[in-house]
C-alpha cells in the first residue's frame, strides 16, 4: 500500500518522474495493485526462503536465483531507474543487493518501529532508511531519517453514502460504529466475538453497529454485527468507524494515526522480531488508542480498554471526518527528498 501511495501521488505532483513497480508472484501482492490499477514488473519469488516448511525453502531457494537473475534485468536493461525506493519484504533484499553492485541511488522506507531484516541490511550497508515512526528498532538514531509512511488518498463520504456504498442492511445507526479488521485476527477471531457478546449490549454500543471487515465471503448481518467481505477500498469503513479494533501493522496504523480513528490493537505475537507489538507502543503513545495481548481476550481487562477506547471516540466531535484527506502527501515529499535532493 504504502508504494502505491507514493506512486500515486508522484504522477499527480511530479509528473516528469515515472514510477515503475516491481512486486513479487503472490496471488495477493497481484490483487493488491489490480485494484489500484497499476501493472507492475512480477518477479518470479512467492517468499522468503528463511520462512516455511523444508520444501517451501527449497523451492523457494531455487526461485530466489531465477529472480535474481530477473531482477538484474529489470535494473540492468529493462527499466534502468535513477534511483529505487525499496519498501521492505523479501523482493526488496534482491534489488538492494543489485543496486548497491551497480551503485544506483537507492533508498529504502521502513513502516514498522522494528526495522525488517532487509533494513537492517541496508543501514549496515549504508543505505538511507526513512523511517514512518520516531522509532526504528534496532537502529540508532543516527542511522536513520524520519519520513512517516505514505498513506492513500482517502475520500471519506458521509454516514449514509458510504453505508450505502458497502451495501449494508438498512441505514446507518445513530450511535457508536465498531470496524473490527477481523480478516487479520486469523484463529482468535472466535474468541474475541465470543468477548465482544455482552459488550455489545452495554451502553458503548447503544444503538450502534459493529463491522466484522474481511470476515466473510459474503455480506450478512446478526442483530448489530454486520459480517463483511475483504475489502481493498477502506475508504468507506474509515467513513464509518467511530472506534477501530486491529492487528499492528505499519501502513494500517499510519491510516489511523492519520486520520484519527480511536483503536484497539492487538499485535500478532508471531509477527517478525515482533514488530507488530513496536508499532502498537508507537501508536499508543503517538494517536488515539490502546494495545492488548491476544492471550488477554479472555480476561476483564479487554472490555476495560475497549470501554477506554470508546471513551475518547465519544469525546471526539460526533461523526464529524474531513471529506478528504491525503496524509500522503508530507511523508511521500520527504521520501522524494531523500531520493532526489535536487528536485
Amino acid at each position: 500500500m504504502p508504494a502505491v501511495a507514493f506512486g500515486q501521488w508522484i504522477a499527480r505532483f511530479h509528473p516528469q518522474i515515472e514510477p515503475v513497480f516491481a512486486c513479487g508472484n503472490r496471488a495477493l501482492e497481484r490483487e493488491i495493485y489490480a485494484h489500484f490499477g497499476v501493472e507492475p514488473h512480477i518477479v518470479g519469488l512467492e517468499g522468503s526462503f528463511m520462512s516455511g516448511g523444508l520444501r517451501t525453502r527449497i523451492k523457494r531457494v531455487s526461485q530466489f536465483v531465477l529472480a535474481f537473475g530477473q531482477v538484474r534485468t529489470l535494473v540492468r536493461d529493462v527499466v534502468k531507474p535513477d534511483a529505487c525506493l525499496l519498501f521492505g519484504g523479501y523482493l526488496s533484499f534482491l534489488f538492494l543487493l543489485d543496486c548497491v553492485r551497480r551503485k544506483v541511488r537507492v533508498a529504502t522506507q521502513e513502516q514498522n518501529a522494528y526495522a525488517g531484516r532487509v533494513t537492517r541490511l541496508a543501514a549496515h550497508l549504508g543505505v538511507p532508511v526513512l523511517a514512518g515512526w520516531p522509532q526504528c528498532r534496532p537502529l540508532k538514531e543516527s542511522a536513520f531519517t524520519e519520513t512517516g509512511t505514505p498513506i492513500r488518498a482517502f475520500e471519506l463520504s458521509s454516514r449514509d453514502e458510504a453505508w450505502k456504498k458497502l451495501g449494508l442492511e438498512g441505514g446507518p445507526p445513530r450511535g457508536t460504529i465498531m470496524a473490527v479488521l477481523a480478516g487479520s485476527l486469523g484463529g482468535v477471531q472466535g474468541l474475541f466475538e465470543t468477548r465482544l457478546a455482552s459488550f455489545e449490549h452495554g451502553p458503548e454500543l447503544e444503538d450502534g453497529a459493529i463491522l466484522f471487515v474481511g470476515a466473510s465471503n459474503v455480506y450478512e448481518k446478526r442483530g448489530k454485527r454486520h459480517y463483511m467481505p475483504k475489502t481493498w477500498d477502506m475508504a468507506a469503513v474509515y467513513s464509518l468507524a467511530d472506534v477501530v479494533i486491529t492487528r499492528g501493522g505499519g501502513s494500517t496504523l499510519a491510516e489511523l494515526r492519520a486520520l484519527e480513528i480511536p483503536s484497539l490493537v492487538v499485535p500478532w505475537p508471531a509477527s517478525a522480531d515482533d514488530h507488530q507489538r513496536y508499532n502498537a507502543n508507537m501508536f499508543k503513545e503517538l494517536a488515539i488508542g490502546d494495545l492488548i495481548d491476544e492471550n488477554e481476550f479472555d480476561t476483564d481487562d479487554f472490555e476495560k480498554r475497549l470501554k477506554k477506547v470508546c471513551l475518547k471516540s465519544s469525546k471526539k466531535t460526533s461523526h464529524q471526518k474531513p471529506t478528504v484527506y491525503n496524509a500522503a502527501g508530507k511523508s511521500c515529499e520527504a521520501l522524494l527528498r531523500a531520493v532526489f535532493p535536487d528536485i
